[in-house]
């Protein structure tokens, strides 16, 4: 292999620093940005929780006054937010419109979330004007044409610790380049067993993830390490921890710079499933051990962190009993973050609610009681449909006798709550959660959730 590939591990007293020194490592920005040029810059943008489930402000600003004095004519900065949220609902709450305008640049609102009441006709036109359908391996991937039209791309990662995938590489950020919506992994057969075991939904969420990774490929990647959230994260979670690890990596290809950024974290690059993945595909890359490495020396970095649960039955949420059964990567990811979003933003609401059986999965183990079962997901739902505990024995009336004996009749269990989806989506799954508990038992949630709402149905 040639060293086309080039990465930079570099350190500072400020993450500011630590980008100059390894942008000027792997030839200075003008090597990347020419005078005149439109750049786009990915930065996260994932919740309204701010830094580190957000970019760090400061090596944003770093790397927008590095553009300009590059001397580049436009500099747009964006991202897709998760699930329901809109960029004008992050914007809003953090200022980012008027963040990004004071530097220079223009906070890109893909979503055309920034145009209020306008009329459906005119969305479903901005929405066809705004993408571009780009075909990738058989699939047709809605992608935006703001970003595929600029001259240059910047991929600024924030580095977290995540639930599938060890760590939220430079490929997942770039996944955020079209929206939640496009993302999203859904099987609408029956429960299959195969799909389960075989962990499909895995397979071919990885694969959606390297199809966008190619569609347009970044000129600079930087994989932000100065603050690491360890423990629960990507998002702000009750159990998530900020470790100032203080390095910065920048490199010229997503894949080697994600690769180092492994090394550097003491993981094996060839057992992360992103990784291991895009390795047997043979994608681009023919050895990625021979990439051009400058700065620090890698093996002088020894680095351990504290990495999320990977059993669904390890997270302590007060009030749920968690009941797994066969759980695939869709059903363990959404309710890893449903269980954390819970015990973290609604601690107060939980000590309203009765004791409650969480199934995932499919064939999930036995609830504790017959009362309040939460069936997460088409695989507990359906694969539960026989058991005992959908039917309750109650002492009513024989009307079939003549003098109406006392009897002991099977009836419908109401105490069960069913979230269907495969997975569920989590603005769904909180507001069946509101109506089954009642919206007087669990105010802050309700409260929140009628905010979101509202923008929903505003945007």
């Amino acid at each position: 292999m040639n060293n086309a590939f080039s990465v930079s591990i570099t350190t500072g007293d400020n993450p500011n620093d630590a980008v100059i020194k390894g942008i000027n490592n792997l030839g200075g920005i003008s090597k990347f940005i020419e005078k005149d040029e439109t750049v786009f810059i990915k930065i996260n943008l994932t919740m309204i929780t701010g830094f580190p489930s957000n970019v760090n402000f400061n090596t944003l600003i770093e790397v927008i006054k590095l553009c300009k004095t590059a001397g580049a004519k436009k500099i747009y900065v964006g991202s897709f937010p998760f699930e329901n949220l809109t960029i004008k609902d992050v914007s809003e709450e953090l200022g980012l419109k008027e963040f990004t305008e004071y530097f220079g640049s223009e906070l890109a609102f893909l979503d055309n979330s920034d145009k209020l009441k306008i009329s459906k006709e005119e969305k479903l036109r901005l929405q066809k004007e705004s993408f571009k359908e780009v075909e990738v391996q058989d699939s047709i991937i809605k992608y935006p044409k703001l970003i595929l039209n600029v001259d240059k791309f910047i991929c600024i990662n924030q580095v977290n610790v995540h639930p599938l995938f060890d760590i939220h590489l430079s490929l997942l950020n770039l996944f955020s380049c079209i929206p939640f919506k496009f993302r999203k992994i859904e099987h609408q057969e029956d429960v299959e067993k195969d799909y389960i075991i075989a962990d499909q939904y895995k397979t071919d969420l990885i694969s959606r993830i390297l199809d966008i990774y190619e569609i347009k490929k970044s000129n600079l990647i930087i994989n932000d390490l100065f603050y690491f959230m360890e423990g629960a994260g990507p998002f702000i979670y009750k159990d998530s921890k900020i470790n100032p690890i203080k390095h910065i990596v920048c490199g010229n290809e997503a894949i080697a710079t994600d690769y180092i950024t492994l090394k550097i974290l003491g993981l094996n690059p060839k057992k992360n499933f992103l990784m291991s993945h895009w390795i047997e595909k043979n994608i681009g890359i023919s050895n990625l051990e021979k990439i051009n490495l400058s700065g620090e020396n890698l093996e002088d970095i020894n680095f351990t962190f504290k990495q999320c649960k990977k059993r669904i039955e390890d997270i302590y949420v007060q009030k749920f009993n968690i009941k797994k059964g066969e759980i695939c990567s869709g059903c363990f990811l959404q309710s890893y973050y449903l269980l954390n979003f819970l015990k973290t933003f609604f601690l107060k609401d939980l000590n309203y609610l009765p004791q409650c059986s969480y199934l995932v999965g499919a064939n999930p183990l036995e609830p504790d009681s017959p009362n309040n079962i939460l069936l997460y997901g088409d695989c507990a739902i359906k694969t539960t449909e026989k058991r005992e505990f959908r039917t309750i024995e109650k002492e009513g009336k024989d009307i079939k006798t003549l003098f109406l004996k006392k009897a002991i009749i099977e009836k419908k269990n109401k105490k069960i709550l069913e979230i269907p989806g495969c997975p569920p989506n989590l603005q769904d799954t909180l507001n069946l959660f509101l109506r089954y508990f009642k919206k007087s038992n669990l105010p802050t949630l309700n409260f929140y959730m009628k905010k979101l709402n509202k923008t929903q149905k505003n945007s």
